[in-house]
């Protein structure tokens, strides 16, 4: 599929959508070049998957704001202090997939 990444491994779960990410854990500081290629194969493959990344429901939400705001509220689940949050992407980044929801 020809993409290198320096600091992550992405293993593609089908031919056009979906890869796993590994060699990252979630809980520990990023830096910048982690998160750019996460955001890329996060365009690149629609969904991507983090498997035995235990978080907490405000780690998950400090994840996700490294991508855009999360947005207080949600269709089903509703809002309040321990209610998921949505995170859409900010409007530079091009992409069909616009919206995941952490659920902690």
């Amino acid at each position: 599929m020809g993409e290198e990444y320096r600091t992550i491994k992405v293993a593609p779960m089908s031919l056009h959508m979906g890869a796993e990410i590994t060699g990252v854990d979630l809980k520990a500081p990023l830096s910048e070049e982690t998160i750019r290629e996460i955001r890329e194969a996060w365009v690149r493959w629609k969904v991507v998957f983090f498997r035995g990344q235990h978080l907490d429901h405000a780690q998950h939400v400090a994840f996700a704001r490294l991508f855009g705001e999360p947005t207080i509220g949600h269709a089903v689940f509703g809002h309040g202090k321990d209610s998921p949050r949505s995170t859409r992407w900010p409007s530079s980044v091009k992409t069909t997939s616009t919206t995941t929801t952490s659920r902690c």
